[in-house]
């Protein structure tokens, strides 16, 4: 029996193998089988995954993680944070503060020593990137220096070969000095207010991040004003100031203090007198030295007294947003169910009262959360409630009738959902909060649900499970244009995609792939600011060792770790040393080239056996790795014989909708055209918008097509259709 099949939308991405049998789901006509390496579109169909431009390697080569940080509706940066250190991106590449030209390159020993064409002004051990010298290959990369003179430096680790022929420039890369080891550098948090970048983990003391110039960025430790607090002793224990102001000492009647109180605040009461002090060295566990900030009211003993929350003994926050012009933080290790909440628009002052114990509504607020289990908080995100997600439970912070937190209108709490939170940032996307479920194997998304009149959830990640299965989530990242795509970097190196619209109801799985692991991903404006970008860090192996690399999601490639080239009519490339010994695509002006091996960091453009012809356009990288492929399910309808889905089926023709594509196939068989270098270039093939047709595809139980995109080439697949044949 003959009919015209059609799917015109793709958007339900990859769905779970359970729901292979589920063609009574609304999303199985919407859905495929496998895809990967493709995004779905909030409009129906599918594009193939945007490529990767490469930026710089980390720094040492060391793993690194991403953190974006938009300062302005002009400016955006992603922070690279490695062992101890940060640098810095902007507008598509790395910032730098000093550079120079090379005008020579000669032997040292064995390494490279570069004249500089300026006095260089490099220090013993910094760092400087070399890029673009001819004739020795091995002064391009980055290194450390050993400075020879004003004008000369040895690039410590190189290996010189060859003979200087021209060209090359150095740029030393703007880094600051940061508190985080690599190993607790994917568990800070951070919350945004301007040019300033709060940073919350609970073995570090709350730093901030500020950038006051182009290359001017300072990591500081915040002095928070008066608290945050403990309850109030209810111990017999007292303190004694030595004296209401000054350098004093504070003297417990009992042991009280840690060495690692060094640093804590203790805020004491005598008469209806608040005042506080700050430790500065330990002496005993009943003695300790302290500066007075506020005047204690009498040098004399009292019980009446509180100890800050935070030191290096109590431990500090693990979370951070802004709610109600406040910055709030949240969970201790010493008091896990706890969020603390600056005072109005002063987001370092703890104030609990006046000195005189009146508490204003503008005061800072401490809540702990009620529960009959240990509830650690692993996120908070600030709205127009503030969600805490815990281990245990998801909750939902604000004022008592309706009316903003004060210290005067405690805050009231109502449960979210019981699913429990990983210790990941959660994100909102338009009214759904979506975070990851502890198990990191669920992703879920937390609404108001007006009929209930309650908060609850759903999971988001149930239609593709099996992404899921085996593997959990480490990070997560939200570019909202321009396809509402929900990024996620999985436990074994893989990318996961959620195309995410709730308003449309559009909710669509992909998994990415590429030559390599992904270990991180942050996502900031574009710099013309019509869309988002994200960034990632890449592992990949070059030359049998492993390579940490920045890359930059560029929409106009499809080839990953690339480099783009414009300029004068060429027929080589040079400047790839980062992908040395690795086989890469070429295309130039619009023409798919030969793979060719880098060698000596560079390639030249080849069609068979002939050198060219030159190109003016040229992008050099790594394929998708696998192709861009997706795989349709079966066919599943009812005739007047049943259903078909076990019943033999043959496409007599199947045409697939396409946009602005070229280079793909349909079931292996045909391939739309695609310019190869040999064409004259007054004639580039055009990219192609219609209907693709393919002809007499066989007989079989499944009826499924699959289509690919072999070339290195941009492809959007709207739908398909066609004449459906089945067996009786």
């Amino acid at each position: 029996m003959r009919t015209v099949y059609i799917q015109n939308a793709l958007n339900s991405g990859e769905l779970s193998p359970l729901l292979n049998a589920r063609d009574d789901f609304d999303r199985y006509q919407s859905g495929v089988a496998k895809m990967r390496n493709w995004v779905p579109l909030p409009y129906g169909g599918a594009r193939t995954r945007f490529g990767l431009q490469w930026v710089a390697q980390t720094k040492d080569n060391g793993v690194a993680y991403l953190i974006p940080f938009e300062v302005s509706t002009l400016q955006a940066y992603i922070v690279e944070a490695g062992d101890f250190y940060f640098r810095f991106y902007a507008d598509g590449g790395r910032i730098f503060d000093l550079t120079s030209n090379i005008t020579n390159v000669v032997v040292n020993g064995a390494a490279c020593q570069v004249e500089s064409g300026a006095p260089h002004g490099l220090s013993n051990g910094n760092y400087v990137s070399v890029s673009g010298v001819l004739g020795v290959p091995g002064a391009n990369g980055e290194f450390t220096v050993a400075v020879v003179d004003a004008n000369n430096f040895t690039l410590v680790g190189s290996v010189f070969s060859g003979a200087y022929v021209s060209g090359g420039n150095w740029y030393r890369p703007y880094e600051i000095v940061s508190p985080y080891s690599i190993a607790d550098v994917r568990a800070v948090k951070f919350a945004q207010s301007a040019d300033t970048l709060y940073l919350a983990h609970q073995s570090y003391q709350p730093r901030k991040l500020t950038r006051t110039g182009i290359t001017t960025f300072a990591v500081n430790t915040i002095s928070f004003i008066d608290g945050p607090y403990m309850d109030k002793n209810t111990t017999a224990t007292t303190i004694t100031p030595s004296a209401t102001s000054g350098a004093i000492t504070l003297t417990a009647s009992a042991s009280l203090f840690n060495a690692n109180h060094v640093g804590s605040l203790w805020r004491l009461q005598h008469s209806s007198t608040w005042g506080y002090a700050q430790v500065t060295s330990y002496t005993s566990p009943t003695v300790v030295n302290a500066t007075v900030i506020n005047t204690f009211g009498a040098a004399t003993a009292t019980a009446n007294w509180r100890e800050g929350s935070w030191s290096t003994f109590r431990g500090f926050p693990a979370a951070v947003t802004i709610f109600e012009q406040r910055l709030s933080w949240g969970s201790s290790p010493s008091e896990p169910q706890t969020t603390w909440l600056s005072t109005v628009s002063s987001y370092e002052d703890m104030t609990p009262s006046s000195t005189a114990g009146v508490v204003a509504a503008s005061d800072a607020v401490t809540y702990k959360l009620g529960s009959n289990k240990v509830n650690t908080i692993q996120w908070m995100l600030g709205s127009k409630q503030l969600f805490l997600g815990t281990v245990g439970e998801e909750v939902v912070l604000k004022g008592a009738s309706d009316a903003a937190v004060s210290a005067t209108n405690p805050p009231v709490v109502s449960s979210g959902s019981s699913d429990g939170s990983a210790a990941i940032q959660a994100i909102k996307i338009s009214s759904t909060t979506v975070f990851v479920q502890r198990s990191g194997r669920e992703v879920r998304g937390l609404q108001f649900n007006f009929d209930l009149d309650d908060f609850q959830t759903q999971e988001l990640s149930i239609i593709a499970e099996h992404f899921l299965r085996n593997n959990s989530i480490l990070q997560m990242s939200w570019q909202p244009r321009p396809d509402h795509t929900l990024w996620m970097v999985r436990d074994d190196g893989a990318l996961l995609s959620l195309t995410y619209y709730p308003i449309e109801k559009v909710q669509g799985w992909a998994l990415h792939n590429t030559s390599g692991s992904f270990l991180s991903v942050a996502t900031v404006p574009s710099t013309d600011l019509t869309s988002n970008q994200s960034w990632y860090v890449v592992e990949r192996l070059v030359g049998g060792a492993t390579k940490r690399f920045v890359e930059v999601q560029n929409a106009t490639v499809a080839v990953d770790a690339c480099l783009l080239y414009t300029g004068a009519a060429v027929t080589s490339v040079a400047g790839l040393g980062h992908l040395e010994g690795r086989t890469v695509k070429i295309i130039g002006n619009g023409a798919v080239y030969d793979d060719q091996v880098v060698t000596g960091g560079s390639v030249s453009l080849k069609y068979g056996d002939a050198l060219g012809p030159a190109a003016t356009s040229i992008i050099v990288g790594l394929a998708q790795t696998p192709n861009p492929l997706i795989t349709s399910l079966r066919p599943a309808y009812k005739d007047n014989n049943g259903s078909v889905r076990n019943r033999f089926k043959h496409w007599a023709s199947v045409e697939v909708a396409l946009f602005e594509t070229v280079g793909l196939t349909i079931n292996t068989d045909t391939q739309i055209q695609y310019r190869k270098p040999g064409d004259p270039m007054d004639t580039a093939v055009p990219v192609f918008t219609g209907d693709k047709k393919v002809a007499n595809l066989g007989w079989s139980k499944d009826g499924t097509i699959t289509i690919e995109q072999t070339q290195p080439l941009p492809a959007v697949v709207l739908g398909y259709f066609g004449d459906l044949n089945v067996g009786d």
